[in-house]
């Protein structure tokens, strides 16, 4: 009883968990359902021991694998149910990694619900001197203060194995790897520099404009710029024009549709204005905190034509200065 109340006092659980289905979601199902389909009846049973039958409520698998499990003793609070889940799955991932080490991967933690974070939480505690790697995904940009992986992400970093690795965009040199793989030849270095450009390394945005680029036919060897119809001067030869593929406009907007009206706007005077500026919109959207005076501003000046020489004046590479 002393190890249940240290336990459940730093890892609170569910207090509205109706039943244990409620306990743990997809995540952890689909990796223990897919770890199950690999094992023999044998070795799985030994693996989890006594908690076979919690586990088969949540993974069906288990029991179709290990027939004649004897039902469990239903517990007088939703907590304690969950703490005996909690216990069983950490138990057999524990004994699983003793055989061979073993890796266990979460995807898109951004879109996890609270009791899935809690047994993630429960498991890191225990991780001390097991030969088991858990990796989380997330994306940053998905969460808030306010958000469940928030607060879990400042629990894990109390333990002293957790390891946090940000990734950022590729560099142009890998991006032209990645194009050469993708299409058996060596791209031209002035496309891979406009990819690299246009997506700014983002993989995602990456894969997605170099599937158009070979739908298009200007990763074959014999494809030039001049022939697109969609370029644009430069010096005395051709440059490449990278358009966007529509998956990433959708990508963008249903980001963009979580914002509100306000900061659309604001995003809208940017995108036209570019990454940094020291033309008198900015002085006067500080003074005035005004995105539609910004927007009236950027487009007398298109109009007259001196957008251009703006933003040639003052560049459109660095970090944001609004």
């Amino acid at each position: 009883m002393a190890r249940l109340k240290r336990k459940t006092a730093s890892v609170p659980f569910p207090v509205k968990a109706d039943n244990r289905a409620d306990c743990v979601r997809w995540p952890w199902v689909q990796a223990i359902r897919s770890y199950v389909g690999s094992r023999e009846p044998d070795q799985l049973r030994f693996e989890m021991g006594e908690g076979a039958a919690g586990i088969s409520e949540i993974v069906p698998e288990v029991g179709e694998k290990l027939p004649g499990l004897e039902p469990l003793p239903v517990l007088d609070s939703p907590e304690r149910a969950c703490f005996r889940l909690f216990d069983s799955i950490t138990t057999f991932l524990k004994n699983a990694g003793q055989n061979q080490p073993l890796v266990l991967i979460l995807d898109n933690l951004h879109w996890a619900d609270q009791p899935s974070l809690l047994l993630l939480e429960f498991l890191a505690q225990e991780l001390t001197s097991n030969p088991l790697l858990v990796v989380g995904t997330y994306r940053d940009a998905e969460l808030t203060r306010r958000h469940p992986l928030t607060h879990t992400l400042g629990e894990l970093a109390r333990e002293p194995l957790f390891h946090r690795v940000s990734l950022r965009g590729l560099n142009e040199e890998e991006v032209g790897r990645y194009m050469e793989v993708a299409s058996g030849i060596t791209p031209p270095r002035d496309l891979v520099e406009a990819v690299h450009t246009q997506t700014e390394g983002n993989p995602l945005f990456m894969t997605q404009v170099v599937q158009l680029l070979a739908q298009e036919g200007a990763l074959s060897p014999d494809f030039s710029p001049s022939g697109r119809g969609e370029t644009a001067g430069r010096g005395e030869g051709d440059a490449w024009t990278v358009r966007i593929p529509v998956g990433v406009h959708e990508a963008i907007g249903r980001r963009l549709s979580l914002l509100s009206e306000r900061c659309n706007q604001v995003l809208t005077v940017a995108s036209v204005v570019g990454r940094s500026s020291s033309c008198g919109c900015r002085n006067s959207w500080r003074k005035r905190r005004q995105p539609a005076t910004c927007w009236r501003y950027w487009k007398r000046r298109s109009q007259r034509g001196s957008l251009k020489s703006c933003r040639r004046r003052w560049g459109t590479t660095g970090s944001p200065t609004f």
